[in-house]
C-alpha cells in the first residue's frame, strides 16, 4: 500500500514525513491556496492546512480575511483537516509575544471554523506531533476511502446525505 503525498510549494518549511520502515514519497503540487498537503490524484476529496502558534493568532487578527478566504477553499474539499502545532494549553499558557488578541478569541475561532466549515481541528502540541498526525490523517484517509479496508465510510456517507 502506498501513496503520495501532495506538497504545496508555496510552504516554506515542509513536513519531511521521515518513517523509518515505511518510506514516504512527496510530491510538490499546486494545490489551493489554503491547503497545504492532500493525496496526488485526490487533491479535490481530502485537504490539510497547517498553523503553527504564530501562524494561528495572526489569522484571527490581522491576517483574518485571507485565510477566511482559504478557510472556505479547505472546506470544499470531503475531509478538510485543519492541524495545529500547538496544543490548547499554549493558546491560553503562552500566546506569542506581543500578541493583542487574547487567547479567548483565538480558540473560540478555532471552535467556530470546526462548526462552520466542518473543518477538524488538530492540536498536537508541536510541530513534531503534527508531522506525524498530518501523515496519520493521510494514510487513514487513503486506507478508508481508496483501499475500502472498512467498507464505506461513515463520514462521507453523512457528507453524501447532507448535500
Amino acid at each position: 500500500m502506498s501513496f503520495t503525498i501532495a506538497v504545496n510549494p508555496t510552504i516554506v518549511k515542509p513536513y519531511r514525513f521521515h518513517r523509518a520502515n515505511n518510506p514516504v514519497v512527496t510530491q510538490e503540487v499546486e494545490l489551493p491556496d489554503g491547503i497545504h498537503y492532500s493525496i496526488t490524484g485526490h487533491e479535490d476529496r481530502i485537504g490539510i492546512a497547517t498553523k503553527t502558534q504564530l501562524e494561528l493568532f495572526s489569522d484571527c487578527g490581522f491576517t483574518r480575511d485571507r485565510f477566511m478566504m482559504q478557510l472556505h477553499t479547505l472546506a470544499s474539499v470531503e475531509s478538510a483537516h485543519l492541524v495545529l502545532e500547538l496544543s490548547i494549553a499554549h493558546i491560553f499558557d503562552s500566546p506569542p509575544a506581543g500578541s493583542q488578541m487574547p487567547s479567548k478569541s483565538v480558540y473560540g475561532s478555532v471552535i467556530a471554523w470546526a462548526e462552520r466549515y466542518a473543518v477538524v481541528p488538530w492540536f498536537c502540541g508541536d510541530r513534531k506531533m503534527a508531522e506525524k498526525t498530518t501523515y496519520s490523517i493521510l494514510d487513514r484517509w487513503y486506507r478508508d476511502h481508496v483501499l475500502g479496508e472498512h467498507g464505506q465510510s461513515l463520514y462521507r456517507n453523512a457528507r453524501r446525505q447532507a448535500k
